[in-house]
């Protein structure tokens, strides 16, 4: 079913960017990014609001991010406007930056000689192991549940090709 809604989707004509980007300024201006400033403490949308203040128009400037609170952060309050000025880093290509090894496991059967490398080289080392991003983690107590409401881990029923 959802291949076939793509496949229709892909032969509506594009909207014109003018129009989205129209949109997107009126939300701006509606429902504009409101965070507390109190309490002494740097506030990480202030640090995003600073940096895009203090970069907006230059063109030498990429952004790199992990992933989570700040990325969503990065992504609310800088401007990248331009093809390829967000990333995501590569941590094992950062790492060698730095000079320090650097090694990426994405194979299950890759992943024990990687770490075994690793922890042989006797120096620095980074391993940007690349894991399901669906798993959960299990045993958890849902948000505002008390600890009698603990989740374990059921077996899924797998389907064989």
């Amino acid at each position: 079913m959802l291949a076939a809604l793509v496949e229709e989707l892909r032969g509506l004509p594009a909207p014109p960017a003018e129009a989205w980007l129209r949109q997107l300024a009126e939300w701006r201006e509606e429902f504009p990014l409101r965070y507390g400033r109190e309490n002494g403490l740097i506030k990480p949308q202030r640090l995003m609001e600073t940096l895009q203040a203090l970069t907006g128009g230059r063109e030498d400037v990429i952004w790199t991010t992990g992933v989570g609170q700040h990325q969503m952060w990065a992504m609310q309050y800088l401007h990248c406007d331009r093809p390829r000025t967000f990333q995501v880093p590569d941590y094992a290509s950062l790492a060698q930056a730095y000079g320090a090894a650097g090694l990426t496991v994405d194979d299950p059967d890759e992943l024990e000689s990687a770490l075994a490398e690793a922890l042989s080289l006797g120096r620095t080392a980074v391993v940007d192991v690349r894991v399901d991003p669906r798993e959960e983690c299990f045993p958890m107590i849902p948000a505002g549940a008390a600890a009698l409401d603990l989740v374990e881990y059921e077996e899924k029923e797998q389907v064989s090709a």
